[in-house]
């Protein structure tokens, strides 16, 4: 507890279908989420706390959607992934896998 400390996020991000059928669309995005951290501790490299008030990460997630619609009873489906790598030396992780399947009928 005596580590923790607020975070502003702000996220934005832009699609658009880039392939289309009737009945299917390729959509690829692009995210842009920013981190800026107000105050709190974190452990270095080497396992020492130090005060991370100000750092300030970015992260950038392009991302692929396939949408499939059979103009039947079960709706839309969607199939996509996106990679999530930070742009600044501060950063919460690496490199972030998602993968995601939607289905809105």
């Amino acid at each position: 507890p005596e580590q923790k400390g607020q975070v502003v996020k702000f996220a934005t991000g832009y699609n658009r279908i880039w392939r289309e059928t009737d009945s299917s669309a390729f959509i690829p995005s692009i995210e842009f989420t920013s981190f800026s951290v107000l105050n709190g501790l974190a452990r270095d490299a080497t396992g020492t706390l130090r005060g991370i008030d100000g750092d300030f990460i970015l992260n950038i997630t392009p991302g692929i959607h396939y949408a499939i619609d059979k103009k039947g009873d079960f709706g839309l489906f969607e199939i996509g992934g996106a990679l999530s790598f930070a742009v600044t030396p501060d950063r919460f992780a690496d490199t972030v896998l998602t993968m995601d399947l939607r289905w809105s009928w």
